[in-house]
């Protein structure tokens, strides 16, 4: 199972769609003015980033 969780995470497509639906979250949450939604919005945006600069260090280590 967790062999699967990791292969999903560096999958870009999927981090892509994850960062497209929290832009879409952050949005609706600026409409309704509901700050919990925004500030978890953008931590889970913070997250994908973090996860996508991860991958590129590791996949630089793998070239090597």
């Amino acid at each position: 199972m967790l062999k699967g969780f990791l292969k999903l995470i560096k999958n870009k497509t999927f981090l892509t769609s994850l960062l497209i639906t929290n832009a879409v979250l952050f949005v609706f949450g600026f409409i309704i003015s509901d700050i919990n939604l925004m500030l978890l919005s953008v931590l889970s945006y913070a997250a994908v980033f973090l996860s996508l600069e991860i991958n590129k260090d590791s996949s630089d280590k793998e070239d090597d």
